[in-house]
């Protein structure tokens, strides 16, 4: 991250700004914290002042693993992934200040095996990691995935959303927005079907069909 303008003499504290380097995106992201503290030094008093500055994190990693369904092996190469979002500027107050929206692709890629299936077959996964800025309620990232042949969509699922529903009831009197302040290192799981499309999760309630797949939540 960088300054917008580098503060100077009779810089205004409202007009600090700092942005993300555009060639940082798709790289495993430097941990940025943010922190304030109002201190008053009297005028007999040292000349230097001890005490802790409460900090925030405000970079994610978002780790995505990849299942088939029927034990058969995937490739991370056969998927692209990445969340998008805008959230590259932010204020003096750590506020997301809009600009444009950027595409966080994965830092990192590869296989990884959780041993042998009943049929003794290696069941291999793929998975991604994807690095990025603050998440604020008020923005509506998203996490897609899609096949590198064809960009045939695997996922695509409002990421805040889903993130949220991992919290658990322990902390539900937390705002949500406190919620993803707190956490920085995420992971999910998609299993896919045959098709490589991500398991489709209904309800049957009599003749009627409740659907959760990749709408708006």
């Amino acid at each position: 991250f960088e300054f917008v303008k580098t503060p100077t003499t009779g810089s205004l504290l409202s007009n600090l700004q700092v942005e993300l380097n555009p060639d940082q995106v798709g790289k495993n992201l430097h941990p940025l914290f943010f922190g304030d503290l109002d201190v008053t030094v009297k005028p007999d008093a040292m000349d230097y002042v001890c005490d802790t500055v409460p900090m925030m994190k405000d970079t994610n990693n978002l780790r995505v693993v990849l299942q088939q369904l029927n034990g058969e092996p995937l490739k991370a190469a056969d998927f692209d992934f990445k969340v998008v979002d805008d959230n590259t500027l932010m204020g003096w107050n750590n506020a997301v200040i809009a600009t444009s929206p950027t595409d966080y692709t994965p830092w990192s890629k590869g296989e990884v095996s959780t041993g042998l299936t009943e049929r003794d077959d290696e069941l291999v996964m793929a998975y991604a990691e994807m690095s990025f800025p603050r998440l604020v309620t008020e923005n509506k990232p998203r996490l897609v995935i899609t096949r590198h042949d064809g960009n045939e969509t695997v996922v695509d699922i409002p990421l805040i959303n889903y993130l949220l529903a991992l919290k658990s009831d322990v902390l539900a009197s937390m705002p949500s927005q406190e919620f993803l302040d707190r956490e920085s290192r995420w992971s999910m799981i998609f299993i896919l079907d045959s098709r490589y499309k991500w398991v489709a999760v209904h309800i049957k309630v009599r003749d009627w069909t409740v659907r959760l797949n990749n709408a708006e939540f």
